[in-house]
């Protein structure tokens, strides 16, 4: 028994997410587990699918056990993202290796360009060009520019290796000896408009179902989320409710947002001011220090009631989404070995102590206002009751 631990936010689960489980198998991996975040996604957003949804086509494909990544951490920076989900793969205790889909898959080159990251973050120049009104990736990819080889500096190009890299950083951390996977992207790059063949991007997919066009290409066989039948969720379908929410917050409500700083909550508070939409609400916000992947996750993040003290230390429990026979052998295993509680009931986690209760109820209520953004609502604390069922193998 070797089992891989995955961060995925499947949204939706495509070609190039079943092309990684495939490579896992091939490299020996016999079991999986994906750490997938919930109804709202990193780049702050809502996900074009529920999250039972995409746990169960994630299983059906390939996944073995689905666990929830905590809305706080979900919809944070990449650091937090990456801290929160491989400190629950390490907190179960029953994972051998963490494998990403990155664009480089020279593990070596990953390694350095992770311990250069570890080293610039800390660096006083770093420090400096933030004060001075540089956004944070461009001011990494500066610096390593100028520091470092070609081929290191290219690493920090791309948005999806620096989450490879941050996915080191924890497992190098947290995991010990814990084997690291890279896994190539083929064929089109993370939030590419290229289509290549039967592979597009997920942001590609997204693009063409909110235009109504045919994506079945795109997907494994036969996962075609439900057909004419499956709801499709937007975040413009939240507009009114976003906009009411930030009309309502004090600029000292707004200033314990995550990521929030450096005077940020009185440029909102005059956006908010003025904006009649959420495009507005967010072009008043943009600057080049501030960009739009940050201000839409502080957005987000007032909209849920999140704030930076919630993804403070790392998650306290593992919640189960979807599961077929092997995943519930690795549950088996992790409910003798988890040094945090592992259950399929939100309700039951709330009895874990505070941070546990916090974030539970915070969960519930994400999920609550998530349904708000199809045409068709569902009734309240759904989320507390859901119940999930065994995929078959």
């Amino acid at each position: 028994m070797k089992t891989y631990g995955i961060v995925a936010e499947y949204n939706p689960f495509h070609n190039g997410h079943k092309y990684h489980i495939d490579m896992i198998r091939q490299s020996g991996g016999t079991h999986i587990v994906a750490v997938m975040s919930g109804n709202f996604v990193q780049r702050g957003d809502v996900a074009v699918l529920d999250k039972f949804t995409r746990a169960r086509l994630a299983v059906e494909n390939g996944v073995d056990l689905i666990i929830e990544l905590p809305t706080p951490y979900a919809v944070s920076t990449a650091e937090t993202f990456a801290r929160g989900a491989v400190s629950i793969l390490s907190d179960m205790n029953c994972i051998d290796g963490i494998s990403f889909g990155c664009e480089n898959d020279d593990i070596a080159l990953l390694i350095a360009s992770a311990e250069a990251s570890e080293r610039i973050r800390n660096s006083d120049r770093l420090k400096e060009m933030l004060r001075e009104g540089e956004n944070y990736p461009s001011a990494m990819a500066e610096i390593v520019g100028e520091e470092y080889p070609p081929e290191v500096a290219e690493i920090f190009s791309s948005p999806n290796n620096l989450l490879a890299l941050e996915y080191i950083r924890q497992v190098n951390e947290k995991c010990g000896n814990s084997d690291i996977l890279p896994i190539k992207r083929t064929s089109v790059g993370h939030d590419s408009d290229d289509i290549s063949g039967d592979f597009a991007s997920a942001s590609k997919i997204r693009e063409m179902l909110s235009n109504g066009e045919d994506t079945q290409k795109f997907v494994p066989y036969g996962t075609f989320w439900g057909s004419e039948t499956a709801q499709l969720y937007s975040i413009k379908e939240l507009e009114k409710v976003i906009l009411y929410r930030m009309r309502t917050m004090t600029a000292e409500e707004i200033s314990r947002l995550p990521d929030v700083s450096q005077g940020l909550e009185g440029r909102i508070v005059n956006a908010v001011k003025s904006a009649t939409t959420l495009d507005e609400l967010l072009s008043g916000i943009k600057t080049r220090r501030y960009p739009m992947a940050r201000i839409r996750r502080i957005i987000i993040s007032a909209l849920l009631g999140v704030t930076s003290e919630d993804s403070t230390g790392n998650p306290p429990y593992a919640r189960v989404l979807a599961l077929n026979d092997r995943g519930a052998e690795v549950l088996k295993k992790a409910k003798k070995s988890s040094v945090i509680p592992v259950s399929t009931s939100l309700a039951e986690l709330c009895n874990f102590g505070e941070h546990a209760k916090r974030l539970a109820l915070l969960e519930s209520d994400a999920t609550d206002i998530y349904s708000l953004a199809c045409r068709k609502a569902i009734p309240c604390k759904t989320d507390m009751t859901a119940k999930i069922e065994k995929t078959e193998n």
